[in-house]
């Protein structure tokens, strides 16, 4: 991977820390009292901003519509998946800090890996084998709950579940993208996608409280709720974006692999915020569990440095 690409895939785990925890920041401060912290109307809103995003796409490349009916469906399939994806992620991160929830997605790279073998004929080495096998062990010792003084310990199986689910999901996604964009082009992928992703939201706006957690957002201090999800979307998109441009001028496996950053990031903003703005973001910075989340992530980096 050449330093140019190590940039621009770089790019994408800074802005998604933030996406992070502008998410948490959402679910906590409006959505608390809702039994699913209202990440259903968060991800409907989600999907729906790409509309705003197909004229642009079309803009930059007129010959999206250019294209097979096979790669149009595995393309809106990705869209699909990516939705299905983010909606686990936000269940997630409802139910623990942003620091705990987001190091999961190190096992992304581990799926990307098997996907990557599968369809896309990548190769995978024995080293590469065995730092799979450490980000799931550091990812394993992050589940372990009660480690503060007096209590007792336990395994967060809900969490470790639904980011597991999340990373197959995700690593899917990115895999179908790269296999149809290679042929097709970048933007195509990008606008076909997006088209999966609107009507993935069309199918959660379906479901009653999912609606009613979305006309929540437009109600109560829509202003804000609105502004904050609009800026937390184009970082994503963006995020998205630099990911899937990388990918095509290297192994998706690697482009994967640099989210490994993302973690460090998030410890980095949460401890910051929690610092400085405790009104924003409150994660734990206790002693043990601060030794816990650095001692985790370092694991996963090892983890990764095998990867690469």
């Amino acid at each position: 991977m050449s330093a140019s690409v190590f940039l621009i895939a770089l790019g994408a785990p800074f802005l998604w820390a933030l996406v992070n925890h502008t998410d948490k920041y959402l679910i906590n401060r409006f959505f608390s009292g809702r039994a699913n912290g209202g990440v259903g109307g968060l991800m409907i809103f989600s999907t729906f901003f790409s509309v705003l995003l197909l004229p642009f796409i079309f803009w930059m490349d007129r010959n999206v519509f250019d294209i097979s009916l096979s790669g149009a469906s595995l393309l809106v399939l990705a869209g699909f998946i990516n939705a299905l994806s983010i909606l686990l992620y936000l269940y997630a991160l409802n139910e623990d800090e942003t620091t705990r929830v987001v190091p999961f997605m190190q096992l992304i790279p581990v799926f990307s890996f098997t996907f990557g073998y599968y369809l896309l004929g990548e190769t995978i080495t024995q080293s590469q084998l065995f730092g799979g096998f450490i980000i799931i062990l550091g990812s394993s010792f992050l589940a372990i709950g009660g480690i503060q003084k007096d209590q007792k310990l336990y395994f967060k199986t809900k969490v470790v579940l639904l980011m597991v689910l999340h990373s197959i999901g995700f690593g899917l996604y990115g895999t179908l993208f790269k296999f149809v964009s290679l042929k097709e082009g970048f933007w195509s992928g990008a606008f076909w996608e997006a088209i999966g992703l609107v009507l993935a939201g069309c199918l959660l706006f379906s479901i009653s409280s999912y609606r009613r957690d979305f006309l929540k957002i437009i109600r109560i201090n829509s202003r804000i709720v609105i502004g904050v999800n609009l800026l937390s979307e184009l970082l994503t998109i963006i995020g998205n974006w630099l990911t899937s441009f990388a990918s095509l001028m290297t192994k998706i496996a690697l482009v994967s692999l640099v989210a490994g950053f993302q973690p460090v990031f998030v410890l980095i903003f949460g401890i910051l915020t929690t610092i400085f703005f405790p009104d924003i973001v409150k994660e734990d910075i206790s002693k043990r569990d601060l030794f816990q989340k650095v001692s985790a992530i370092f694991i996963i980096i090892i983890g990764t440095t095998l990867l690469y």
